[in-house]
């Protein structure tokens, strides 16, 4: 099996505990419309055209590598070619400056392993090892990539879910993971149909799953954003799920503007999420850990 990833990130240090190396995977089951990585919200390969970068857009330089049979890059975004985009590749590849591109391509395991091992030394000192990503990672069954990847490296091995994604998928892999970093999103369930796309029973089911398997072994984090998350109704129903499940330790971060040059390479509309002040997030962190015994962390992005 391979995957199909958008990029293999070293030396992270907010996905998981130590220096890590986070594989973002392509493909996601929801749709949050604050989302920063558009690049990985779906399963095929897609090209992208980020005209800031581009000599003729920028320069009025009309350097021809692009334009073998097209008038304007911003033609290939319309292609609707999701799996065959060899021929393309090539054109791209010229590109002096990286502006045009494709967001997707396949890795196997033993290419992983291989990137991996440049930073196993550090890995081992600072107690890192390798995040799986996304998009949404356990859309796809990684049971015998994570089974294979501890049998041959030992490394520590972390997966960031929002949890919508098949039972099975996390039932078969739940055993190879040492860390869950669980997005906790939009709590009622007709506004995680509404605004996520999303079905909020599959993610009962895998969170009750995880909690009385693996406890012990959950990061919970909440993306405080305005007018979604961060509204009446959805802070108390999150006060009624730290509760329930017994969460002792919450990390909450305010969304931020990072992804629009990302957006608009694809050729999609982007929506301004204004960054949530600390002053907002101080209050919501009080508040929480008056009404829970649970302690809460702002977090950096």
């Amino acid at each position: 099996m391979k995957l199909l990833v958008t990029n293999i990130q070293r030396f992270s240090i907010k996905d998981g505990p130590g220096i890590r190396t986070t594989v973002f995977i392509k493909g996601c089951s929801i749709k949050c419309p604050w989302c920063c990585n558009p690049e990985n919200q779906l399963s095929y390969p897609e090209i992208f055209f980020n005209k800031k970068r581009c000599l003729r857009e920028t320069e009025n330089i009309d350097c021809k590598y692009c334009l073998s049979d097209i008038s304007n890059p911003e033609e290939y975004l319309k292609i609707n070619d999701k799996y065959d985009l060899d021929k393309y590749k090539i054109i791209f590849e010229r590109c002096p400056t990286k502006s045009i591109g494709i967001y997707g391509q396949e890795i196997s395991l033993d290419d992983l392993i291989a990137i991996l091992n440049k930073d196993g030394h550090y890995f081992k000192k600072t107690g890192g090892g390798v995040t799986f990503s996304g998009g949404e990672p356990l859309l796809n069954d990684l049971s015998q990539w994570l089974e294979k990847l501890k049998k041959v490296t030992n490394y520590h091995i972390c997966i960031e879910s929002s949890l919508y994604n098949p039972f099975e998928n996390l039932i078969k892999s739940i055993d190879f993971i040492d860390l869950f970093i669980i997005d906790i999103k939009i709590l009622s369930r007709e506004k995680a149909k509404q605004i996520l796309k999303g079905d909020l029973d599959v993610f009962y089911k895998n969170i009750e799953l995880l909690i009385n398997r693996r406890k012990k072994d959950i990061l919970f984090r909440f993306p405080v954003v305005d007018g979604y998350t961060n509204a009446e109704e959805n802070v108390l129903l999150l006060i009624c799920f730290i509760k329930k499940f017994d969460v002792r330790y919450l990390e909450i971060f305010s969304v931020h503007n990072l992804a629009k040059e990302k957006y608009l390479s694809l050729g999609r509309e982007y929506k301004d999420f204004g960054m949530v002040k600390k002053e907002k997030l101080e209050k919501l962190k009080v508040e929480i850990e008056e009404k829970t015994v649970c302690k809460v962390n702002i977090l950096e992005i």
